[in-house]
């Protein structure tokens, strides 16, 4: 896919809030970055014409920013069956071919990441969310996208190293 303007503002952008988001030791302020980063991906996705990974990063927008509040398990499950059941409705109705499995496969998985698992697993959860938007950004030519998640691999390792010898789960 050609890359215009736009989607090369717009992943610029989300490269650096992702690389923020993730070097941060804090599980919330983890998140609340790598909500705005979402809503650049969402412009640039759009952008480059893959309208399934677009509408996904928006909705990862709105339930990264839930998952960083919700605390009772009872919460913690209703967001995640019911994101979860979203994303599968945002596959069916902006289907593009198999390749809209792949941002719904990942924001399913991140989702169950980010609301159950502690910060510490949820950092090596994120490695195959990672892997999964690598993929897909390869197909759709967003070399932004795959260089964010290889920044994202990275600092979620050294994110990893400083909760390890901080002790911090």
């Amino acid at each position: 896919m050609e890359q215009n303007l736009i989607s090369i503002v717009f992943g610029t952008m989300g490269i650096v809030l992702g690389a923020g988001a993730w070097l941060s030791i804090s599980k919330n302020k983890a998140l609340l970055i790598a909500c705005l980063g979402s809503i650049c991906w969402c412009i640039h996705f759009l952008a480059l014409g893959a309208v399934t990974a677009g509408i996904s990063n928006l909705f990862i927008a709105s339930r990264t920013f839930a998952a960083s509040k919700v605390t009772s398990p009872k919460q913690k499950n209703l967001l995640f069956f019911t994101v979860s059941f979203v994303f599968i409705l945002i596959a069916i109705y902006s289907w593009q071919g198999l390749i809209s499995v792949l941002p719904v496969t990942a924001a399913i998985w991140s989702t169950f990441c980010y609301t159950f698992l502690n910060n510490l697993k949820m950092r090596y959860g994120i490695v195959a969310s990672s892997l999964i938007w690598i993929t897909q950004s390869f197909y759709w030519g967003s070399w932004q996208n795959i260089l964010a998640e290889l920044m994202r691999l990275a600092a979620n390792f050294i994110g990893i190293k400083r909760l390890n010898s901080l002790s911090i789960k």
